[in-house]
C-alpha cells in the first residue's frame, strides 16, 4: 500500500485476547507455544494501528504469549513503535484499557518508571509519545462501577458540575432511580426511556463488556425521561448521566460530519485550541479533581477508575492541542483514539472461527490472512433479491373484532409524550420518502403552533432537527399502539403470533380504523392520503412490533432470574439436610 504523508499519521493500540490452549499441526508446522516460551499461549497482544486523518487501519504484529511481564512486553512494544518509525509512520500515541500491566509497560518509558499523559518518543526524543486509556472501556467501567455500589439505592455522590462555587454541593445519582423509571413503563410498548431494558440494568459479566449496554443508561432519552418524572433523585440522577454523556459525545467523534448531521456542536471535529469541546474537557478535569478531593468511603468511582478518567481527559486535551498546533492539521477526532476497531477485529475472528469464543492462535492467524485477502481483492456484488409473496391483509381483517374507543384513549393520555415523541419520528420517516413541502406542513408543525404538554419529551431532547407531529400523527402513532395492546392480549396473541406478516395486518387494521380520517387531503404533489397514512404507519409499525419483542425478552429473563432466586433457597435447605443425614 502507498500513503501519502498526512495518512501515516497514526495510534498504536494493543489488547489481549484470551485463546484457547493447545499445540496444533497443520501444513507442516506447530502452531500453539508461546513467544517467549515453551509453553502453550493463553492470550495474545494484539497491535493495530489506526491514521488519524484516514480510514486506514491494519494488525501489524500478533504476539502469542502464555504469561509476559510489564518489562518484556515494554521492550516489545518499544522495538515495534520504532519498526513502525523506520518504516515511514509517525506513531503519537499507544491506546490500551486500563489493564495494571499496561500501565506498568508504559510507565517504563521514563525514569525512574512513572505513569504519565506523555513520554519522550524512543525515536526521537524531541517529540512527544502520548499514552491514552481506552475511553470505550472506561465509559464501561464508570457504569460497572455504579453497578457495584452496595449502599442503599446504589447511590454516586458527586460535585454539581454546573456549580460556579468554589464548594460545589454533593449531589445524587441513585441507580435504583433507573430501575425503577423501568418497572414504571414496563409493559407498555411506547417508553419515555425507550433504551433502558432488563439486561442493561443487570448485565452479566460477559454483558457488562459490550459497552452498547452501557450506552443505553448513558443515552439522552434516559435523561429526558427523568426530567419528566417524580421519582426520587430523578433530576441529580440525570444530570450524572448527562455529564458522562456530553463527556462521551465529545471523545466518541469518529467522523467530520457527525456534530452536522446531529446538529449538535459538541459533536463536531475540533478545530482550535478555543473550541467549545476543549473547554468542556478542562472543566471535566476541574470537576475531577475536585470530586477525588472529597474522600468519600462510597458512592465514588475506584481508584483506578477515577485515574484513568483523569488521565484519558487529560490526555485528549493535550494530543488536541498538539495535533493543531505542532502536526498542523485543520481539525482533531477525538474517537480515533480508542480501541473499538481492534475489538471489532476479535469479534471478526472469533465469527470466522465458527462464533466460538475461545479461538486457537492458529485461527487467528487463518482470520487475520482471510480479513487481508478480503481487503484487497474486489468481490462482485450479489444482486439476488427474492420476490417474496404479498399477504393479503384485507383477507385476515375479520379475524380480528378490534375497536378502539374513548376510555382506550383515555387510559392513554399519561403516555402522550412518548407517543407524541414516536409520531414525530414517523413523520420524519414519511417525509424522507416523501420529500414535499406541501405534506410537511400536514405532517408537522412549527414551533409557534406546539402544545407544551405533549411535546415535553421532544422540547426536552432536540437540538433543532426533531419534528412535531401534527395532531392526525398523533393520533395514528396512538391508535396503532392501542390495537397492538389488544393483538397481544390473551384473546389475540395466539392468531395473531401465527401470522407470517404481522407488521401487514396490524397497518391495515390501524388503517382499516382510521379510514374515516378526512383530515388529510390530496397535497398541491400530488401525493395521495393514502400513501401518506401508510408511510405513517409503517414506521410506527416497525418501532412498535420491535418494542413489543423486546419487552416480551424483558419478561421472559425477569420470569428466568425469579426462578433461579425462589429455587436457591430450597437447594440450599436440602443440602443441610442431606450433611445433617449423613
Amino acid at each position: 500500500f502507498f500513503f501519502k504523508e498526512h495518512e501515516k499519521i497514526v495510534t498504536l493500540m494493543m489488547d489481549e485476547i484470551h485463546i484457547q490452549s493447545y499445540f496444533d499441526f497443520k501444513a507442516g508446522s506447530i502452531t500453539g507455544a508461546a513467544a517467549n516460551t515453551a509453553s502453550p499461549a493463553k492470550t495474545a497482544y494484539v497491535f493495530m494501528t489506526q491514521s488519524l486523518l484516514s480510514n486506514h487501519k491494519d494488525v501489524v504484529h500478533i504476539l502469542p504469549v502464555a504469561t509476559i511481564d510489564a518489562k518484556c512486553l515494554h521492550d516489545f512494544l518499544r522495538m515495534l513503535v520504532l519498526k513502525l518509525e523506520h518504516n515511514g509512520f509517525k506513531v503519537i500515541a499507544i491506546i490500551s484499557d486500563n489493564n495494571s500491566i499496561n500501565r506498568k509497560t508504559m510507565s517504563l518509558f521514563s525514569s525512574p518508571p512513572r505513569l504519565q499523559i506523555v513520554y519522550k518518543h524512543p525515536a526521537d526524543q524531541s517529540r512527544p509519545l502520548f499514552f491514552v486509556v481506552d475511553p470505550v472501556h472506561l465509559l464501561k467501567c464508570i457504569r460497572n462501577n455504579w453497578l457495584n455500589q452496595r449502599n442503599a439505592g446504589r447511590c454516586m455522590y458527586f460535585p454539581d458540575p454546573k456549580s460556579t462555587e468554589a464548594k460545589p454541593k454533593i449531589l445524587t445519582a441513585s441507580f435504583k432511580t433507573l430501575c425503577e423509571l423501568h418497572e414504571s413503563e414496563q409493559s407498555e410498548l411506547l417508553k419515555m426511556a425507550p433504551t433502558l431494558s432488563l439486561k442493561a440494568l443487570n448485565p452479566s459479566n460477559m454483558e457488562r463488556q459490550d459497552v452498547k449496554l452501557a450506552l443505553r443508561i448513558f443515552n439522552s432519552s434516559t435523561v429526558a425521561a427523568l426530567h419528566n418524572s417524580n421519582l426520587q433523585h430523578a433530576d441529580s440522577t440525570a444530570l450524572y448521566i448527562n455529564t458522562l454523556l456530553t463527556w462521551w459525545n465529545i471523545v466518541n467523534v469518529k467522523t467530520p460530519r457527525k456534530g452536522q448531521r446531529l446538529s449538535d456542536d459538541l459533536q463536531k471535529p475540533i478545530t482550535s485550541t478555543s473550541c467549545l469541546q476543549l473547554q468542556h474537557l478542562e472543566k471535566t478535569m476541574q470537576w475531577l479533581d475536585y470530586w477525588e478531593s472529597l474522600k468519600h468511603d462510597a458512592g465514588h468511582l475506584t481508584r483506578e477508575t477515577h485515574s484513568a478518567f483523569c488521565h484519558t481527559t487529560h490526555a485528549l486535551h493535550e494530543i488536541t492541542i498538539y495535533c493543531l498546533k505542532e502536526l498542523g492539521m485543520q481539525y482533531v477526532l477525538l474517537g480515533k483514539f480508542q480501541t473499538d476497531c481492534l475489538e471489532d477485529r476479535f469479534g471478526r475472528y472469533r465469527q470466522l472461527s465458527g462464533a466460538n469464543y475461545h479461538v486457537s492462535i492458529r485461527q487467528i492467524y487463518e482470520s487475520e490472512t482471510k480479513l487481508r485477502l478480503q481487503k484487497v481483492l474486489e468481490l462482485p456484488d450479489v444482486d439476488m433479491v427474492c420476490d417474496i409473496p404479498v399477504i393479503s391483509a384485507s383477507s385476515l381483517l375479520s379475524q380480528f373484532d378490534i375497536t378502539v374507543n374513548d376510555s382506550d384513549i383515555e387510559n392513554k393520555v399519561t403516555r402522550l409524550p412518548a407517543v407524541t415523541y414516536v409520531a414525530g419520528y414517523c413523520a420524519h420517516a414519511a417525509l424522507k420518502k416523501l420529500l414535499c413541502q406541501s405534506c410537511k406542513e400536514n405532517l408537522v408543525m412549527d414551533v409557534a403552533e406546539i402544545d407544551t404538554a405533549k411535546n415535553v419529551l421532544i422540547m426536552s431532547m432536540t437540538r433543532g432537527g426533531l419534528k412535531f407531529p401534527r395532531e392526525l400523527v398523533i393520533n395514528a402513532v396512538l391508535t396503532m399502539e392501542i390495537v397492538l395492546d389488544k393483538l397481544r392480549s390473551p384473546r389475540f396473541a395466539t392468531q395473531f403470533f401465527a401470522l407470517p406478516k404481522q407488521k401487514e395486518v396490524l397497518v391495515a387494521l390501524v388503517y382499516d380504523i382510521l379510514s374515516d380520517n378526512d383530515d388529510l387531503d390530496v397535497c398541491v404533489d400530488g401525493h395521495a392520503p393514502q400513501q401518506v397514512m401508510h408511510y405513517i404507519l409503517s414506521a410506527a409499525a416497525n418501532t412498535l412490533l420491535n418494542n413489543l419483542c423486546k419487552t416480551a425478552n424483558d419478561k421472559m429473563s425477569a420470569t428466568k432470574a425469579k426462578t433461579s432466586n425462589d429455587k436457591l433457597p430450597a437447594t440450599k435447605a436440602k443440602r443441610k439436610l442431606e450433611t445433617v443425614k449423613n
